[in-house]
């Protein structure tokens, strides 16, 4: 689960297709997959923020690609691993923008209780969508605000 002082940068959120059991994401819908809920199924509408299980990212970002192409998703936020190789490069080569954190992101665990060490790896925000540049901007300012920081790469 990300650390909710992370989510708390985000812009509003209509609907988090791969939440985790804590629902700890201020999104209005929450699609829980251990609890049989497919983010995959059906449409996404507005603002969504995504944090799939990162052995399937390409499958999330792929779908991320075809809701905000289609028009039915605005934006579209993803939190992947960052691994600018291979299938990782073409799966975000839709985006709005890749933005690298400076430092690695620290993670809860399911019982709110902030881990101690940072992730394994690299972590990246996605953002595909027509309201890509205003969600950079804010996400950007409110990193800063809290003494983080973020390089974005435009993709698109």
């Amino acid at each position: 689960m990300v650390h909710a002082a992370m989510v708390a940068q985000l812009p509003d959120i209509d609907l988090d297709p791969c939440s985790d059991p804590s629902r700890a994401t201020p999104a209005k819908q929450h699609i829980v997959g251990s609890e049989g809920g497919d983010g995959l199924a059906g449409p996404w509408a507005m603002r969504v923020w995504m944090n799939p299980p990162y052995s399937d990212t390409a499958t999330w970002c792929a779908k991320a690609t075809r809701e905000t192409d289609s028009g039915r998703s605005w934006l579209v936020i993803g939190l992947i691993p960052f691994r600018p190789e291979g299938f990782w490069a073409k799966t975000v080569w839709n985006a709005h923008a890749v933005g690298h954190f400076h430092r690695r992101i620290r993670f809860e665990h399911p019982r709110c209780v902030l881990s101690e060490q940072s992730g394994r790896f690299p972590s990246a925000l996605v953002l595909w969508g027509a309201l890509g540049g205003m969600a950079q901007q804010h996400i950007t300012a409110q990193l800063a605000d809290r003494g983080r920081h973020i390089t974005w790469v435009n993709a698109s």
